[in-house]
């Protein structure tokens, strides 16, 4: 029930539901992406980190720790 583009990397026991994923994205170990949240192009996301739920994730960005439900990352 997700959406990923082209040259995404979804770690070892991570879990993406509801979600559109964009393009060269990679997803650490253990990571827990919830419905609804947006990821756009060139994000890192660490190991065992919580993306909550309708997040979006704007470019280029290094998410190092959980991000909250709703939140808007620039």
């Amino acid at each position: 029930d997700s959406i990923l583009f082209d040259g995404v990397t979804v770690g070892e026991s991570s879990i993406v539901s509801g979600a559109i994923i964009a393009s060269s994205v990679f997803i650490g170990r253990k990571v827990r992406i919830d419905p609804g949240t947006v990821i756009a192009p060139n994000v890192r996301i660490d190991d065992g980190i919580r993306i909550g739920r309708n997040a979006v994730i704007h470019p280029h960005k290094e998410i190092t720790e959980n991000v909250r439900l709703g939140a808007n990352v620039m």
